[in-house]
């Protein structure tokens, strides 16, 4: 009878994505023995915090959104990390992709052992 909505708050979403984002981004240049600069890697993550807005303005076929996420990863990365070679933008983009969904994973699977699904925590 009720139509059930779900609110999303900017500013929460906006601080989540832009702190794993960062988290992802100093992870992968911890791994690969980067030399990335702070200012560079926080710019990174603020341009993957902004990204988070795009599946709420606009709704996309998933290839289409696929595609985007991808691309996203790779602004992110070539952001954050600056000019390299070809190859080692391509390990630096797949780790940060590879890091993003480990740690994706990883706090839902913290979520969903916590009861949030079933408990309502927010």
């Amino acid at each position: 009878m009720y139509a059930e909505t779900t609110v999303v708050y900017a500013d929460i979403l906006f601080l989540i994505n832009f702190s794993l984002d960062f988290l992802c981004l100093f992870l992968t240049d911890r791994i690969l023995n980067g030399k990335g600069k702070l200012i560079l890697l926080v710019l990174g993550a603020l341009i993957g915090g902004i990204y988070s807005f795009v599946p709420y303005i606009l709704p996309l076929p998933t290839i289409v959104s696929f595609i985007l996420n991808i691309s996203a990863a790779a602004l992110i990365s070539f952001i954050a990390f600056g000019k390299n070679t070809f190859k080692r933008f391509l390990l630096l983009t797949s780790t940060f992709i590879v890091s993003s969904a480990l740690l994706g994973g990883l706090i839902t699977a913290i979520y969903g052992l916590s009861g949030g699904y079933s408990e309502g925590i927010y």
